[in-house]
């Protein structure tokens, strides 16, 4: 029976997938199929050496080979994959990426786009004014909604050209079982960018984790501002941020303090980190006040600073 290659499959777990620890030959990632995107959950294990994996959620649980990971996570057939990442192969990482790749061009198929009469028929303050403290204009801004049959909050979701490509939906009903967030199938979980398509690209951006994150900065009144909807910092959104200028304002945690430092190894700029008060102990830009956020704005340290001064996950 053919199975993974342990290094071929472990440095394309590494390259593409959100990789929190690794343990001999098991990986611990961020799980890319459950679409639990804005806690970001260490839930799927990865044994090279085994070459399968599974989910440890409740809310997802899926499982298989290798092969199976790869296949499913790119849209490639299971034979191309198969083919590729093989026990004694010989071919370079970086040549079978560009394999992969262009596999996975060739299935893709075209986004959907939601129409404005559907976004329209959702708007409503409903939560968003009475449990996340928005107000109206930040909730017409960004055409905030409620989906009454499917007791969820709605936010869309425009592309860099400000077209409608997917409603996000965030499950408010008490101790509801699953993750808070749920994200359309086929939803570019790592090349997505909220709000990118309203910013200046000649003035600094504020980057966040969050959407509602990013709500509150523009209701601070920073508007510039930008959520990469997790923590991944993946390649295909640093590349799309690579010219601007940043003020990062990541969450207050372990993995807002790893963001950073991949942004500080990867983005093409110095860059600014925004400094939480210390009267607060909020973890998030969302439990902050106007005030605090325009604080820790205006004490941003540049990026070169904060990776010299800081460790763990406190700043």
């Amino acid at each position: 029976m053919r199975r993974a290659d342990p290094d071929l499959l472990a440095q394309w777990v590494e390259s593409e997938l959100d990789v929190r620890s690794r343990h001999g030959d098991e990986l611990v990632c961020v799980c890319p199929f459950h679409q639990d995107a804005m806690t970001h959950k260490p839930d799927l294990y990865v044994n090279v050496r085994k070459g399968v994996f599974v989910c440890m959620s409740t809310a997802c649980g899926e499982r298989g080979t290798g092969f199976d990971l790869v296949a499913k996570f790119t849209g490639i057939p299971l034979n191309v994959v198969a083919a590729e990442l093989s026990l004694g192969g010989r071919r370079r990482v970086q040549a079978i990426r560009e394999r992969l790749s262009e596999a996975r061009l060739s299935s893709e198929v075209e986004e959907p786009v939601i129409s404005q009469a559907r976004i329209d028929s959702l708007r409503s303050n409903r939560y968003w004014a009475t449990e996340r403290g928005l107000d109206p204009a930040t909730c017409d801004a960004f055409e905030l909604g409620f989906d009454d049959d499917r007791q969820c909050a709605v936010i869309p979701y425009r592309d860099r050209a400000g077209v409608a490509r997917y409603l996000i939906r965030r499950n408010v009903l008490p101790n509801a079982a699953g993750p808070r967030y749920l994200y359309s199938k086929g939803f570019p979980l790592r090349s997505a960018i909220f709000n990118l398509y309203r910013i200046d690209p000649t003035q600094e951006v504020v980057a966040v984790e969050g959407s509602v994150d990013a709500m509150k900065i523009w209701q601070a009144g920073y508007t510039n501002v930008i959520a990469l909807l997790g923590s991944g910092v993946f390649e295909q959104q640093l590349a799309a941020i690579a010219q601007l200028r940043i003020v990062t304002f990541f969450d207050r945690d372990a993995a807002g303090a790893a963001a950073t430092r991949r942004m500080a190894a990867h983005h093409r700029r110095i860059f600014r980190i925004a400094r939480y008060p210390t009267d607060s102990e909020a973890k998030d830009p969302d439990g902050l006040s106007p005030e605090q956020i325009q604080r820790a704005i205006e004490r941003a340290v540049p990026s070169t600073s904060w990776t010299r001064t800081v460790s763990g996950t406190t700043w």
